[in-house]
């Protein structure tokens, strides 16, 4: 049955020779035999070829996996052949070593310096507690209760100075709770044993105290609360640099409609002149004639010399005039107008 791979490795300071080297299992001296991998008391051939490494010159090694090793220790020598075939007793031994084996494989000795994960045994603990000085005392006080009682434990326990022989007074500062330099004396401590922390909950009036001393508060209204610079500044950014893509909100407004500095905006002076959009009618009453006039590809212009002023102007497309009233809504002038092509000369009559 084939094992695990043994491997024994030697470096020496000359290349090209030939190496072999002898293992024999500690537990009974068997050798290893060359034929079958196997260990016996007196094999023919016990002589085990080590081969040089192609790349590592002056390293000797060997491979054994032929069978499974038994638990335990094996040692190896090894030897430089010097004739034709191997001879141990006259051949320099060039190296040795030992092995140690657990289930088929090499255990490699650790020193450990660091305890860390490491626990004791209880054949460890009771060792320790037996060589304790200490706990044998107590030990040796507590088979003794019948003729001492507890008295020998107590001198024990004050001796090592786990108990204290007296409570010692309390000599208080000058004014408190009596005058200066008052001597109290501490009582006796009382011993208690608490078998588990586990499930154990404040009393009644401490739960009060402690609801008193940090009460719960509910928020249902923001009177009296007020937003931070920095919180205004951080909603004023979102709703002008993050919140522009939702159509009416301020952001969207002010991206759209606000395109420039209002402070450098000129402001019209005394004397205007509004020129009204194309396509609006100069008085409600002529806004559907108005519209016939296409200023994108129609020119108008007045005869030389002529001159168009007025309060309401009257345009009459069917009739080809324009007429011009004062503010009394009388009758200035009348227009008459020609075309030539898309040219329209207008001439007072």
């Amino acid at each position: 049955m084939a094992g695990a791979i043994k491997k024994i490795t030697i470096d020496w300071s000359e290349t090209g020779k030939t190496v072999y080297c002898i293992v024999r299992r500690e537990a009974d001296g068997y050798l290893l035999s060359d034929a079958d991998g196997a260990f016996a008391n007196a094999p023919a051939d016990p002589f085990i070829a080590l081969t040089e490494d192609g790349t590592i010159k002056g390293r000797y090694e060997l491979s054994e996996s032929r069978a499974v090793w038994s638990d335990g220790s094996y040692t190896v020598a090894i030897y430089k052949q010097a004739g034709g075939s191997p001879a141990p007793a006259s051949d320099t031994i060039i190296g040795s070593g030992q092995m140690s084996i657990v289930s088929d494989a090499e255990v490699v000795n650790v020193l450990v310096s660091d305890k860390t994960g490491f626990s004791l045994s209880s054949t460890g603990a009771d060792l320790i507690l037996k060589s304790s000085t200490f706990i044998q005392a107590i030990v040796a006080a507590v088979n003794e209760y019948a003729t001492y009682g507890l008295t020998a434990l107590n001198t024990l326990l004050t001796s090592t100075g786990i108990k204290a022989a007296s409570v010692p007074n309390v000599i208080l500062a000058n004014g408190a709770h009596g005058g200066a330099a008052t001597v109290i004396t501490l009582q006796t401590p009382i011993e208690a044993n608490v078998a588990s922390e586990t499930n154990h909950d404040f009393t009644a009036l401490q739960k009060t105290s402690l609801n008193a001393a940090t009460p719960v508060v509910t928020v249902s209204d923001k009177t009296g609360f007020s937003l931070s610079s920095v919180g205004i500044l951080a909603i004023w950014d979102y709703l002008t640099a993050s919140f522009t893509g939702v159509i009416g909100s301020i952001g969207n407004l002010l991206k759209t409609n606000i395109d420039g500095k209002i402070s450098e905006t000129s402001k019209p002076g005394t004397a205007q002149t509004i020129t009204p959009p194309a396509d609006m009618a100069l008085n409600s009453t002529v806004a559907k004639e108005a519209t016939k006039f296409n200023p994108a590809t129609q020119t108008v212009i007045l005869a030389e010399g002529q001159a168009m002023i007025g309060t309401k102007v009257v345009i009459d497309e069917d009739a080809g005039t324009v007429k011009v009233y004062d503010g009394s809504n009388n009758l200035l002038n009348t227009y008459t107008k020609t075309t030539l092509g898309n040219v329209h000369t207008m001439t007072r009559t």
